[in-house]
């Protein structure tokens, strides 16, 4: 984290993308070293001089007068930091050669920055980016300084496409080896590098990871030309290997919009909450994605994600997934996923649970026997209803006075007994739940009824759910 301010940690992912004087600044972990300026021309490194204190992120030259670096690097604690405090460095791929052996350096002071209307230091929030306007053009006349083209809008590579990443953070998580670096990465869904954060992408390597000191860095695409992609934003704290890491997504409109000078884009939808897995997550039941809530009026639908690298279900947002036994065991998470004219987000579960169980249905009969004048009923409730207190009724037919009432409080597996002395001839047994909600159905005062020694059957609308023996 960048002393005096200058990055602020945030929550449980954060790239700090500067770092003191006394604490080196990082670097690609897992990556390969740059050999020089022109494998990269378009890379360059960004010092901020303030409150006493030397502070470096990454960047990436758009033409002779502006370098787009991340939001996150212009900010100390809430407050913009001038253009007089940077220093802009291009045409250098070790800091190990002076300036007159590397051949190719060029130094620019800054004299404007500018972010989008969108953003807001202290938090991750999306819309991470910083445009720095030069105080003279930078030469391109030399291979190792040159600009890069920005994505067109819309035009994001499909997920899985090969993508680079350059950049000047550390090589471990607590080593510099003055030396920039690159990392190849594959373009990945947003939601598996955070959730709800806007105009953001996610790419991810198996073998490597963005670091402190690599915030503001460039996500190039593989084409020939390269294409700028992304501006890193954030990573997962201690910057752990194979993680997704976060980037600003430069073909969103909400983004692309702003670097050709609109400042009032159409902004993509952003939530500060995740969505809620509810229903009764077991095989045959019912799962809803409940949407958080959602900045603008996007349209929105539902993910439903089983297991690691598994299938994902694809829903409108008010439906329900429906759990099979291949599912069984297997962990489910759940992404609500909002899209307007800005963009699209996707926002993921915080806590993803196991799919349970073999009940079908709400209330499943596993064994009824007739003891000494005694029925004993052995059932299987679903999740959905556990810890409900339940109202237990008896009733045997053509005995006005076999009735009896009681409660019971409901578990996975419930054993009930009915009074000494019951008749033998067809019994019916009758649950009742106060007014609940289980998912998005509404339960209020309905009866599970098992029919003893009868086959029985589901009742209407949803509101009685039954299975024989």
């Amino acid at each position: 984290m960048v002393r005096r301010g200058l990055i602020v940690g945030l929550m449980t992912v954060f790239l700090s993308v500067c770092s003191a004087q006394a604490a080196p600044a990082p670097r690609v972990i897992g990556g390969g070293e740059v050999a020089d300026p022109s494998a990269a021309p378009w890379s360059a490194q960004v010092w901020i001089e303030e409150g006493g204190g030397t502070a470096r992120c990454s960047g990436s030259i758009l033409d002779a007068l502006h370098v787009l670096t991340a939001g996150h690097c212009a900010f100390a604690g809430e407050t913009l930091v001038p253009g007089s405090a940077y220093t802009i460095i291009a045409g250098l791929a070790k800091f190990d050669y002076s300036p007159s052996e590397e051949g190719e350096f060029q130094e620019r002071k800054v004299v404007s920055v500018r972010v989008p209307p969108a953003y807001r230091p202290g938090v991750i929030h999306g819309s991470d980016a910083a445009l720095l306007t030069l105080d003279s053009p930078l030469d391109f006349s030399r291979p190792g300084v040159q600009p890069i083209a920005v994505v067109p809008e819309g035009g994001l590579p499909p997920l899985g496409s090969p993508t680079q990443f350059f950049g000047w953070g550390l090589t471990s998580p607590d080593s510099f080896d003055r030396r920039e670096h690159s990392l190849g990465q594959s373009l990945t869904r947003q939601w598996r590098c955070g959730g709800g954060y806007s105009a953001t992408i996610c790419a991810q390597s198996p073998v490597g990871t963005t670091c402190k000191g690599d915030s503001g860095g460039g996500l190039v695409s593989a084409t020939t030309p390269p294409l700028l992609l992304g501006v890193a934003s954030f990573t997962v704290t201690g910057c752990p290997l194979a993680q997704p890491d976060g980037y600003t997504n430069l073909a969103s409109p909400e983004i692309h919009r702003w670097l050709l000078g609109d400042e009032n884009p159409p902004l993509a939808p952003d939530s500060q909450s995740p969505p809620i897995l509810s229903g009764d997550v077991s095989v045959g039941g019912n799962a809803f994605c409940n949407s958080p809530a959602w900045s603008g009026r996007p349209k929105l639908k539902s993910l439903f994600v089983l297991g690691e690298g598994g299938a994902e279900i694809e829903v409108p947002a008010m439906a329900g997934y429906r759990l099979r036994r291949a599912d069984r065991g297997k962990e489910l998470s759940c992404v609500s996923i909002a899209t307007d004219v800005g963009g699209t987000t996707e926002s993921l579960l915080s806590m993803s649970r196991k799919v349970a169980g073999n009940s079908t249905e709400l209330v499943h009969l596993q064994s009824k026997a007739f003891r000494h004048q005694r029925w004993v009923v052995r059932l299987g409730l679903a999740g959905a209803l556990a810890g409900e207190r339940l109202t237990v009724v008896w009733r045997a037919r053509g005995c006005e006075e076999c009735r009896r009432v009681s409660s019971v409080v409901a578990r996975r597996k419930l054993r009930l007994v009915s009074p000494r002395g019951w008749p033998p001839n067809p019994t019916r047994l009758v649950l009742r739940l106060p007014e609940t909600f289980i998912g998005s159905v509404r339960f209020k005062r309905s009866s599970y009824r098992l029919w003893l020694n009868k086959v029985a059957k589901a009742g209407r609308r949803g509101r009685t759910t039954s299975q024989s023996s």
